[in-house]
């Protein structure tokens, strides 16, 4: 609604110079594409700061929900330190885009208020040039008046005054659109891991590959580490075998695997290398 208002403010005022006084306005109106070149400028610099700032607190917040989520192996394994520099090392990229992003923002200001006053000076020079010669008005058929002046000059500054304001309205419709890209991208993104039987375990139940399944579960030379923390090996080489009805406890201290162990035998995750086989079958 508010981005209606300024457009129907706009040509309202632009319209109301045009017909009051057309030599004048157009004077006037031939500084819009600076007007507008400058309002562009502006909101082109604070959509690309919002949606890079976004993505990099995105990113630092991922590193600290990661961290906090498993404290326990991040303490087992003293990586406080390595979390602590991953999350401050985004944060001081965000401020460095930041601050050049701001620099571009004020500059491109700049350049609308000087365009602005440029515009008002060229105005009132050239209504003093069409009073003082006593020049006809196109749009009444008489001489120029001081009315004919105000009325086409504050016509055009109302219009031409909103054009900065959609830069507000864009802003809003830019953040709404830097939102959805991150929403866009999960929905578009591939699942890394995937069905290659064409199976479903849940409305599948029933077919005669899920009732025969049965036998041994066995590791084979796995090796895992998690998509966030690739330099962090988990399982290294890992092979064990677990026989159809026989029991097992994984034991070991806190972050030795064992939670990956059962999250890979689920295929929440796929190893990086190696094969986990079920009865024979790779559960790949």
């Amino acid at each position: 609604g508010r981005y209606i208002f300024i457009i129907s403010l706009i040509f309202s005022g632009l319209l109301t110079g045009l017909l009051r006084g057309f030599r004048l306005a157009l004077v006037l109106v031939s500084t819009a594409p600076l007007v507008i070149i400058a309002s562009l400028l502006i909101g082109r610099g604070m959509r690309q700061m919002m949606f890079y700032i976004r993505k990099v607190y995105a990113k630092a917040g991922g590193v600290a929900e990661e961290t906090l989520n498993n404290v326990k192996t991040v303490s087992a394994f003293q990586g406080q330190k390595v979390a602590i520099d991953s999350y401050n090392e985004h944060l001081v990229e965000c401020r460095d885009n930041t601050i050049t992003s701001f620099i571009w923002v004020n500059l491109s200001f700049g350049f609308s208020m000087f365009v602005n006053f440029a515009t008002y000076a060229l105005g009132f020079y050239y209504a003093s040039v069409l009073l003082e010669d006593e020049e006809e008005n196109w749009s009444t058929g008489e001489k120029y008046d001081v009315g004919d002046v105000v009325t086409t000059f504050f016509g055009f500054v109302m219009g031409s005054g909103m054009l900065p304001l959609i830069v507000t309205s864009r802003k809003m419709i830019s953040d709404a659109q830097a939102s959805a890209v991150k929403v866009f991208q999960v929905i578009d993104s591939v699942e890394k891991v995937q069905r290659t039987s064409g199976l479903d375990p849940i409305t599948d139940i029933s077919h005669p590959d899920f009732k025969s399944l049965g036998g041994e579960v066995q590791f084979d030379k796995v090796s895992f580490s998690y998509p966030t923390r690739k330099d962090a090996a988990v399982l290294k080489s890992l092979s064990f075998c677990i026989e159809n009805g026989q029991r097992v406890g994984i034991v070991g201290e806190t972050g030795s695997g064992k939670s990956t162990i059962i999250q890979l035998i689920e295929r929440f995750y796929d190893p990086d290398s190696g094969s986990i086989t079920f009865g024979g079958v790779d559960i790949s």
